[in-house]
């Protein structure tokens, strides 16, 4: 296959010690210039000028001569564990307990009876920790990468790059001795093995996976084991017909023992994959066993590495089903297998596999514990605010998401908060050095700067200059190329053929489910039924033609996004990376539309106070959404930054500069390290004034970020209209009816903003704020409004504090 020219990967020829071994030299000083090297080429560059069997059989030859690691089996050792056998005497007391009773035979019990329950128990125990237990081979890692040669070739024609930076720090780190723990965040079930994949040809021990025991499937399940997974169930723990404590003891003992043998650890942070592109908020679990790991002495530190990757188009297809409310399909040995041959026979362009700065988890807890101003206690913050919010913003979203089934007993809440901090902390690190696809440029692009169209023109313009200001913020953008090229990658001329309104992705045809009719609860916008008319041959729709309309040839041509939801929520997905960079400043500009077009409202200026005000009320409200920011900064002073940003950016304009400002909010920062008050230097800061810039270019810019976040704010606002007493399935249900009805008569203009992870995360909120309470009935989720908020007129103020961000702009009604 031949790789789109317009993406220009480096290649570093390095020379190499040993195969598989050494990439660099330890030690050796590599600035990190962005350059980045494609793995495929390796054994083409070991083996150029090798025999003739070598040169034409490389990939194979390399993969053999990889160097093959030792891999202690640990399930006896697992066995032995002291926390295993408790919790395998606990079961047998409890089961014990339950069957005399059942049999109306009181407390006592024989020994014989003892020790047939126990042995029972053992049984299932033993069975349980072979289920999740690796079996690591080398062989079959050697097979596997070379299999994986051949696959990425074939699907990726911009091939699988990683910076060289990334490789010499790994060697670095791996010299020191310590676990390697990889936290990756998690896009595609091809994660799995590309993180393996890579870290193998780079030289490094390949880690122990965990993977969700969904990825059991015969045939593909046994060779992901011996990869190096181990399944671990999609729920441990989370209602009470879900409680295992021989599985969550096993599990923990299992990760503890190879942790010990200095086995590397990868676990995806996020626990399952991203529906949205956005990063999801940490899953605290398998994070809290390492950290026990490290508190009770079984390892003396470890090195955890974020971990980030990066597809020009997504392997598994996109999560339109899913954001539908559709059920989860799942796989089976063919799906599996008609999933894999459909992905051979597409184009997914570009793959980026990039492994950060490694950082010390002794380092990370020690730092941790200077933030006082995380463990101060909690204090209830209202549901329903209008001026003030709490300052205790940033350890109430840290108290708010600090759960975790896998916590042991009399387990402190600083504990659980730090835990929290730290995977927080690891998901923003990755976050922003995710590299950028050209995909996502475009993408976010055509829904928030031409969500109406523009010529091929101004898009390739608008693109480039994106692209730019990406870059100057510090963003890695993984192509380069000419203008011109770069846009005819992510929307290739033959993908316009043929398209029509109603056409969606090929991954989502609904081969089982009749096409919904129109009538209430259905979806009339969504042709599901004539999905298979437009459904592309191999590589005839690549990266994201099929989800463009076009008018017209040449510059002139007019191109916008296909007017459906389906198509809106897939370019959603990829424009949710750079949503990610954007969110402070979009939530910022939102405050100030939302103040500055309230009646009566100073049109001009906003004072600092009720920007910063609104700013963080807004800041709690996506909370949910985004993490703004590292939990060793705190919010507040990540709102200051970025008003001082839209100053530069000449979206805003400071009246009144008072003398020593910089010098007073510089001081003022410094005081909250040392939980000193500075009342008068916060008096001087609160006076300033902002005047709203009106120029061309600072309209555009505001409008830009307001439509950023706008669709999950019209979610979040349609999810309170929609609240009712009801099954969570229900639940959901009604609110996608509600926002499908508002697209269709065009109260709503943001198809993506009809997503059941949006109103999940609404709810999620409402929950914290007090309104919802989630409980279980006859082994179904419910939720029901609790006191006063049963009562229509407390809902409707409660839901103003959301209301009031949908402002209704002129910026919204029209290209600036």
């Amino acid at each position: 296959m031949q790789r789109p020219y317009h993406v220009e990967i480096y290649r570093l020829y390095l020379p190499f010690r040993k195969i598989g071994e050494s990439w660099l030299e330890p030690g050796a000083g590599l600035t990190d210039t962005g350059a980045a090297i494609n793995i495929l080429d390796i054994g083409r560059q070991n083996y150029a000028n090798g025999g003739v069997i070598s040169r034409y059989l490389c990939d194979l030859v390399q993969c053999i001569n990889l160097v093959s690691y030792d891999y202690k089996d640990v399930v006896p050792d697992v066995a032995k564990d002291e926390r295993f056998q408790r919790a395998i005497e606990d079961t047998t007391q409890d089961d014990l307990y339950k069957l005399n009773h059942e049999k109306g035979g009181g407390d006592g019990s024989t020994g014989n009876q003892y020790l047939a329950v126990r042995r029972k128990v053992e049984a299932k125990a033993m069975k349980v920790l072979h289920s999740i237990s690796s079996a690591m081979s080398n062989g079959v890692l050697k097979f596997v990468a070379w299999v994986c040669h051949k696959a990425i070739r074939r699907i990726a024609g911009g091939g699988c790059s990683t910076r060289a930076a990334c490789v010499e720090r790994l060697r670095r780190a791996n010299s020191a001795g310590l676990p390697l723990v990889f936290v990756p965040l998690h896009r595609s079930h091809f994660d799995y093995v590309l993180v393996t994949f890579t870290l193998y040809l780079s030289g490094l021990r390949p880690p122990l996976v965990a993977a969700g025991d969904n990825m059991k499937i015969p045939f593909f399940g046994w060779f992901l084991r011996g990869c190096g997974a181990f399944y671990i169930r999609r729920r441990v723990d989370g209602s009470e017909y879900h409680g295992d404590p021989v599985y969550k003891s096993a599990l923990r003992a299992y990760i503890l023992q190879s942790l010990a043998e200095k086995n590397n650890l990868e676990f995806f942070i996020e626990g399952g994959r991203t529906r949205t592109g956005k990063p999801q908020p940490p899953k605290a679990g398998i994070l809290s066993v390492i950290m026990d790991a490290y508190l009770d002495g079984t390892i003396d530190d470890a090195l955890l590495v974020p971990v980030t990757l990066n597809y020009d188009k997504l392997v598994d297809g996109n999560f339109v089903r899913e954001q539908l409310g559709m059920p989860k399909q799942m796989e089976t040995f063919w799906s599996a297998l008609r999933g894999i041959w459909r992905t051979l026979n597409t184009n997914h362009g570009g793959i980026r596999v990039d492994f950060n700065q490694p950082i010390s988890l002794k380092e990370l807890v020690t730092s941790f514990q200077k933030y006082n101003y995380l463990k101060a206690p909690i204090e209830k913050m209202p549901a329903a605010r209008s001026n003030n919010l709490a300052v205790n913003l940033d350890r109430q979203i840290l108290y708010n998401h600090s759960n975790s089934s896998l916590y042991g007993e009399d387990v402190s809440m600083e504990y659980k908060i730090m835990v929290e901090g730290i995977g927080r902390h690891l998901v923003y690190d990755a976050a922003r050095s995710t590299a950028l696809m050209s995909t996502n440029v475009v993408s976010y692009v055509l829904l928030t700067e031409y969500r109406n169209g523009c010529t091929l023109k101004e898009l390739r313009s608008a693109v480039r200059l994106r692209g730019d200001r990406l870059r100057s913020a510090g963003r890695d953008l993984a192509y380069s190329g000419d203008d011109a090229r770069i846009l005819q990658h992510a929307l290739p001329a033959r993908g316009f053929a043929g398209l029509d309104m109603g056409c969606v992705p090929p991954s989502f045809v609904l081969n089982d489910h009749p096409a919904p009719n129109s009538g209430p609860g259905t979806y009339p916008d969504f042709d599901l039924g004539h999905a298979r008319d437009c459904t592309p041959g191999p590589h005839s729709m690549d990266m994201l033609g099929r989800l463009i309309h076009r008018d017209g040839a040449g510059e002139r041509a007019n191109v916008r996004a296909q007017n459906s939801v389906a198509a809106a929520l897939e370019l959603s997905y990829y424009a949710n990376t750079i949503v990610t960079h954007y969110a402070a400043p979009a939530i910022v500009v939102t405050a100030l539309e939302s103040i500055i077009r309230e009646p009566d409202a100073d049109t001009e200026t906003v004072s600092h106070t009720e920007l910063m005000e609104r700013s963080l009320q807004l800041s709690e409200i996506l909370s949910e959404e985004f993490i703004l920011c590292a939990p060793c900064q705190r919010i507040e002073d990540l709102i200051i930054e970025t008003i001082d940003s839209l100053v530069l950016d000449e979206v805003l304009s400071r009246v009144e500069n008072s003398g020593g400002l910089e010098e007073e909010k510089w001081s003022q920062r410094y005081a909250r390290m040392l939980d000193e008050e500075m009342d008068d230097s916060e008096d001087n800061v609160c006076r300033t004034k902002y005047r709203v810039c009106k120029h061309p270019e600072a309209l555009a810019n505001r409008r830009r970020l307001l439509l950023t976040v706008r669709p999950l704010l019209e979610a979040y606002a349609a999810t309170c209209r929609a609240l009712a007493p009801a099954p969570l399935k229900a639940a959901l249900k009604r609110t996608l009816d509600v926002m499908v009805d508002d697209y269709t008569h065009n109260n709503m203009l943001y198809g993506e903003a009809v997503s059941t992870d949006a109103i999940r995360n609404c709810l999620r909120l409402l929950k914290q704020w007090g309104v919802v309470e989630m409980y279980t009935e006859d082994r179904e989720r419910r939720i029901r409004l609790r006191p006063p908020y049963d009562s229509l007129q407390k809902r409707n103020d409660m839901c103003a504090s959301i209301y009031k961000f949908n402002v209704n702009t002129p910026l919204l009604r029209q290209e600036v």
